[in-house]
């Protein structure tokens, strides 16, 4: 890694529009490459990406982290942003190469791609232990196929190229017989998870309830909730 414990908070970035004619990601609002332990906190990202024309995809984002272990995107919004193509104009994203990342208390709304995207690219590094929580995604994914929260992995895994939709988010509960029709062979292509689900889904309530009654949150809620008021207001 590059760098070390880098800190971007209370930042505002908006119209980086991008340059027309490159082929590759420009109009980014924020991001992170190469970082091991950093934090993004209390920054807004808007209107960027429109004029990227990147054929395939990388960008542009509204807020993101690649290639970085250890990473926090926190208390931030994201909106109105943009791309040329079909590729990206997201709100967030924890992107190939990303380690112990966490996505938490974000509000992505109105961008052209995925509000919260998880993608893993071909040769990238190893992309494990990442955690998405506690966000907000309205009204995302206008432009093109993506969603709220999207994740882009089956593409540049082989492993789980032959898996069908109905089991490829859960592939280690596939059966024996499964594993060997669609050659995908659990601990030996393809891990179990690193985490009891049922355990920490129970430890992860707790936590945000918890959470709700401390005097921040409680303030980072009431700012989202006013935000959506003033919009209903607006488009209503």
């Amino acid at each position: 890694m590059g760098h070390k414990g880098i800190y971007v908070g209370n930042c505002e970035v908006y119209n980086i529009r991008g340059v027309k004619g490159i082929k590759r990601h420009t109009g980014n609002g924020i991001v992170l490459s190469s970082v091991d332990s950093g934090m993004i906190e209390y920054c807004t990202a808007f209107n960027n990406g429109e004029f990227c024309e990147n054929p395939t995809s990388g960008g542009p984002i509204g807020i993101w982290v690649w290639d970085s272990r250890g990473v926090t995107i926190q208390f931030c919004e994201s909106y109105d942003n943009k791309t040329g193509n079909f590729a990206d104009g997201g709100g967030f994203d924890l992107d190939g190469g990303c380690v112990n990342c966490i996505m938490q208390y974000n509000y992505s709304h109105g961008n052209h791609g995925a509000g919260y995207g998880i993608y893993q690219y071909s040769n990238a590094r190893e992309f494990k232990n990442n955690i998405v929580r506690y966000n907000i995604s309205k009204n995302d994914g206008l432009n093109n196929k993506y969603g709220g929260i999207y994740l882009f992995i089956k593409q540049w895994l082989p492993e789980l190229a032959e898996i069908p939709s109905s089991m490829i988010h859960e592939p280690w509960k596939m059966t024996g017989m499964d594993q060997q029709m669609y050659h995908c062979r659990i601990e030996e292509d393809y891990p179990s998870p690193v985490v009891d689900i049922t355990h920490t889904y129970k430890k992860a309530s707790k936590a945000l309830w918890a959470k709700k009654k401390e005097p921040l949150v409680c303030t980072e809620a009431r700012k989202i909730l006013s935000k959506q008021e003033e919009e209903n207001r607006v488009t209503g």
